[in-house]
Parts: C-alpha cells; structure tokens; sequence
C-alpha cells in the first residue's frame, strides 16, 4: 500500500528502490511487490542492487519476469540512465530543426554491394566534408611498395573487400609497416588470404598512411524498428568487435548529448 501511494503521487517521476544487501525471505517478497507494481503502474520503478553478493536464482526469475522492472548494479548507472530518459523524452516535445540539404551524391560513389568497401565508404565521407588519410588502391606487392613511397612510411596494408567486414580478425590488415619489405611481404600474405576468403573475387588491396596519433571511435548508425534511427558511438580500432563499448544515441540530440556519449 505505501510503494502503491507513493507511485500514485503525481510529483513522483520515477521511483528508485536501493538494496544494499539480500535479505531474504524479505528482499525476495519485496522485489516480487515490484515487479507485481511495474506491470500495472505507468511510473517507472528502478531497483539498485548494489551489494557485492551475487543474487539467488529466486531473485533473477523474478527480474527476468518483470520486464518493466529496471535492474541496476550501481546508482551511478541508475541516475545516468534515468537523466538519458528523461533528456529523452524532453527532446520529443521540442520542434525538429529543417535538415540542411546537402547535394547529391555521384551515383559512381555508390556501390552494388550491402556494405561499402573503405574505399567507397571514403569517397562518400569526402562528399560530406569529412577528411581521411593519404592512400592507394593497389593490385600487386610492387605496386603497394611504390604507393607506400608516395605516401610516406609508415602505412598501414588492408585487403579490399566489400564481403569481409571483419578483416583485422581474418588476417587481412598489417599495421606498423616502416620498409619496402615488410610492405612487399605484407602485401603478398593480405593478397593471398583475401583470394581464398572471397574466392579469387577481390584482388586488390589499400594502401594507407598509418595515423598514430589520436583515438580509434566506432560510428554507425542503426534503423531499429521499434525506436527508429539510432547512432551508435563506441571503441573502435583493431579491438570493436572484441570489446562492446558502445552508448547509442536517438535523434534528435544536442552536441551536449554528444560530448556525454563519448565521456561514456
């Protein structure tokens, strides 16, 4: 009757439930009366389970069954997400800005294939304004050893393919190449390993300049369809698919929401 009175009351805009420690029967009735009240109140209900003990098989039945229950470890991730609902739902009630009409793109620019190859996808960034290393489309060992003299040392070989997307984990990226050699050799494997992956279809690789400062960020965007378009902002480099660091974003955000996503 209290949690009932309290969730009823019109100045409570979400209500955060803390457990510091399981107590049970006790912590176990309570969170039942929870996830009975997420079901049938429109208020949010939040619980904070911060203790270092792992809960009971009894508890996570409970949580897996209330899905309109929010479960959190931490009242640092419990706040951040309750001040990311609510910036949230305050942008829905603010007008959309007119997008600023940018001209078309060479259809050239474009390719047939469901996911551009880094070539393609930089020739379609450039359209934008965007700006992007020095490098090479090259055919041959000779021909890379001759783009990585033009381009200055040291560069970075990756295989061309609009097919494999993950290539620093199917061996078709060599990083750190200061000589003609090592860019000879390297290229020599990447060629190889991308005609057996790809079947003799792609036969060609990138010669870039290797950029060794800065920070390697993951950017992307998502059509869900439930929420609509997200973008997606996370770690990137030779470790995105190893490490899911990752925050999302929902349009329409400020450059404030940016800023606090990569803080995240």
């Amino acid at each position: 009757e209290i949690l009932c009175t309290v969730l009823n009351d019109p100045n409570v805009g979400v209500l955060v439930c803390p457990l510091a420690a399981p107590f049970p029967p006790l912590s176990t009735k309570f969170l039942g009366d929870l996830a009975t009240l997420s079901e049938e109140s429109p208020t949010p209900i939040c619980v904070v389970w911060s203790s270092p003990l792992v809960e009971s098989d009894e508890v996570r039945a409970i949580l897996d069954g209330a899905p309109r229950l929010h479960f959190f470890r931490s009242f640092r991730h419990c706040l951040t997400a309750i001040a990311s609902w609510q910036r949230y739902h305050s942008r829905q009630r603010l007008p959309i800005p007119e997008p600023t009409l940018l001209a078309p793109i060479d259809s050239t620019t474009r390719s047939e294939a469901p996911i551009l190859d880094e070539l393609a996808a930089r020739s379609l960034l450039l359209e934008f304004g965007l700006t992007a290393p020095a490098e090479e489309r090259v055919s041959s060992p000779q021909s890379a050893v001759d783009a990585a003299s033009r381009i200055g040392f040291p560069v970075v070989v990756k295989g061309l393919s609009a097919t494999v997307q993950h290539k620093m984990a199917e061996g078709l990226v060599a990083l750190d190449l200061d000589t003609t050699e090592g860019v000879r050799t390297a290229t020599e494997q990447i060629l190889r390993r991308l005609s057996e992956l790809t079947n003799g279809v792609d036969s060609e690789v990138l010669v870039a300049e290797q950029v060794t400062d800065g920070l390697d960020l993951l950017i992307g965007s998502v059509e869900d369809p439930e929420i609509g378009l997200a973008i997606v902002i996370g770690l990137g480099g030779t470790h995105a698919e190893l490490v899911s660091d990752v925050t999302y974003l929902i349009p329409p955000f400020t450059t404030d929401d940016v800023i606090v996503a990569l803080g995240q």
